[in-house]
């Protein structure tokens, strides 16, 4: 990281050329006249993006971002702004890989150095993807792999998560939270501020899914904004589904089947309440929001293959928590 004026550019002669030619455009053209967006000064190796938004001083509204394949040089063309910086070895990161001009990204379950690799929040992701597909909802698609691993300099092998990155080119992504602290008005609720959006059917379907997989981890940024080059916003698809069904009984057989599955946990929302079964009350009764519906012979279409990884009687609570849920969400929206 290198802070610097753009007066002052002799007091920088190491600075690599390609760097340089960034300065001299800079300081030849008039940035402040340019339209929000991206514009392109020579094709994808270099480009500008414009962009206007609020600062703000809440820890938890700010974000990180790190670049792999582009140097990004920050240029304050008005008002001010603290930057903080960190080594990116001591961020969390997620693995990717870029194959045929689509990014790959690679999860666990969950992992520490005496237990190892553990949990079950891949295998989460992989049959909410399903559910979803059968309720034709919007959502990002996620793949179960079994990888070698080396984590920590260790050798292991698990099963992983695979999803593809769901933004267009050149389209950027901002937390919910985030985006909502920016243009909120007054003392306006985060589910009116989507509902003004026009988000409203949206935020019902993420309702109802995460009723249906007792989801426990909506906060503000497992909601995603997608900007194009305009700065024109959309919702992204429903992702993150990991902590969900009965991933905090881990493997201990007893927690999982004296498992509630119908029991109104307090969870970690964002949108609406901590209730799950709150939420359903705040949609309009009467209205469908799936072009799907979930029938008992989806069982097994949903938990194919699990066999081989969870034991039966985690897969039948699984199923029964969907099933009895998905019963009492058509009878309280009847």
């Amino acid at each position: 990281m290198i802070f610097g004026n753009n007066n002052h550019l002799e007091e920088y002669p190491f600075l690599e050329k390609a760097v340089m030619e960034c300065f001299d455009y800079a300081n030849t053209h008039d940035l402040l006249s340019y339209e929000n967006g991206c514009h392109e000064i020579d094709g994808k190796r270099l480009f500008v993006n414009i962009v206007e938004y609020t600062t703000t001083t809440t820890p938890k509204q700010r974000f990180w971002e790190a670049h792999r394949q582009y140097l990004d040089l920050h240029f304050m063309l008005s008002g001010t702004e603290q930057i903080d910086l960190n080594f990116i070895a001591n961020m969390e990161q997620k693995a990717y890989e870029e194959k045929d001009e689509i990014r790959f990204y690679y999860k666990l379950s969950n992992y520490d150095s005496y237990r190892g690799i553990f949990g079950h929040e891949c295998v989460n992701e992989l049959i909410v993807s399903r559910l979803l597909d059968v309720l034709r909802i919007p959502h990002l698609s996620y793949q179960l792999v079994y990888a070698k691993l080396c984590i920590d300099g260790q050798d292991r092998d698990g099963f992983i998560s695979k999803s593809a990155n769901f933004r267009k080119a050149n389209e950027k992504k901002i937390a919910f939270d985030v985006y909502y602290e920016l243009y909120r008005e007054n003392k306006e609720s985060p589910l009116e501020f989507a509902e003004r959006y026009g988000w409203a059917q949206y935020i019902y379907q993420m309702f109802v899914v995460d009723y249906l997989i007792c989801n426990r981890d909506r906060h503000g940024a497992n909601i995603e904004i997608l900007l194009d080059e305009k700065e024109n916003p959309r919702p992204a698809p429903l992702f993150d589904h990991g902590l969900s069904f009965l991933f905090s009984c881990y493997d201990n057989l007893e927690s999982i089947q004296k498992f509630d599955v119908l029991e109104d946990r307090i969870v970690n929302n964002f949108i609406g309440s901590k209730s799950l079964e709150y939420n359903l009350g705040l949609i309009p009764k009467g209205k469908k929001f799936f072009l799907g519906e979930l029938k008992e012979e989806h069982e097994k279409e949903l938990l194919s293959g699990m066999d081989q990884i969870l034991p039966e009687v985690h897969l039948k609570k699984i199923w029964e928590m969907l099933w009895e849920r998905w019963k009492k969400y058509v009878e309280i929206c009847n």
